[in-house]
């Protein structure tokens, strides 16, 4: 058995070595326009055939180059646009989508993103026969796992690409003892892209656990979840927890420590602590004990971004 493998980026880069280590793997199908360098000089290391692909090409291109393959299967992972049906007639055994996130529940272009968002333990590594509909069609394969505690978006990708990597033949096996077929197509609600306003801290209403949780789901693909500092908008790359049995009468979003040797500490709605690890601005990006020494003051305070600024960006 021959396999196409559509990915990008250096996510893919455990599968591809999975699967040309396996010996099945015939060719991989990129993204263009996206920066690939990485990947495809490691395509060429292990003497690896890619296809960079158009949108607008798949008929005309793409299908004649899969066909000249011979593979009769497809996996895609991690690969951002829409497969056409004439792809699909191409492969006898189906196109496989590993996803990560639960489906439905997650389905749309980055699970990731809210499954980290949402504060969730678990995370789902979810293989499914593609169809004309993103996500959709039948799940033939799924693992669970654990986040680790203060995983962030980067950190946890990276872990599931390798993880991934390890199921491939646990994978290939059940769809070639199962022959699951097509079947009948039913899209299914997709989860969008973040939006700005996803990706603002929300001070007034948003409890500690639930920044940080949004903080790790920007690092490092958003820069950071976005907040205003005397008057300017900065992003806030990392943050830690902080122990505190202290009750304190401030607004949320408000500076009660700001030390050079410590870093800057910054009350939440919920009474909680978190500690500034790492921070943007225009300036540049610091430390938390960089940040402090910049003359940050006690009782000065972080707050949200105002609504109507978002409004102004869709005029």
């Amino acid at each position: 058995m021959k396999i196409i493998l559509f990915t990008n980026g250096i996510w893919g880069m455990p599968v591809v070595e999975k699967l040309h280590k396996e010996g099945v793997l015939g060719g991989v199908v990129l993204p263009s326009g996206v920066d690939n360098s990485a990947l495809c000089n490691y395509l060429e290391i292990l003497e690896v055939q890619w296809f960079e692909l158009e949108n607008k090409d798949q008929e005309n291109e793409l299908t004649p180059w899969i066909n000249g393959k011979n593979a009769s299967l497809a996996l895609v992972f991690c690969f951002p646009y829409k497969i056409d049906k004439q792809v699909f007639e191409s492969f006898s055994e189906g196109i496989y989508n590993m996803h990560f996130g639960d489906l439905p529940k997650y389905a749309g272009p980055d699970p990731l993103f809210w499954v980290l968002k949402n504060g969730e333990s678990k995370v789902h590594i979810v293989v499914h026969r593609m169809n004309q509909y993103f996500d959709s069609g039948e799940v033939v394969y799924s693992q669970e796992l654990q986040i680790i505690p203060g995983e962030t978006y980067g950190l946890l990708g990276s872990r599931l690409s390798m993880f991934s990597s390890n199921l491939i033949n646990q994978v290939i096996e059940t769809i070639k003892k199962d022959h699951y077929e097509n079947t009948e197509s039913v899209p299914v609600a997709q989860l969008p892209r973040p939006t700005e306003e996803d990706l603002c801290i929300q001070w007034e209403s948003q409890t500690a656990d639930q920044i940080e949780s949004l903080i790790n789901a920007a690092n490092p693909k958003y820069n950071g979840a976005a907040t205003m500092f005397r008057g300017v908008k900065v992003r806030i790359i990392e943050v830690s927890p902080i122990d505190n049995n202290e009750l304190i009468f401030m607004d949320a979003g408000s500076i009660v420590r700001a030390d050079p040797q410590m870093g800057v500490f910054v009350v939440c709605k919920d009474k909680k602590i978190l500690r500034i690890n790492v921070i943007q601005m225009p300036e540049g990006v610091f430390s938390g004990l960089k940040f402090a020494a910049l003359g940050i003051q006690a009782q000065e305070r972080f707050t949200s971004i105002p609504v109507e600024s978002f409004e102004e960006e869709l005029i």
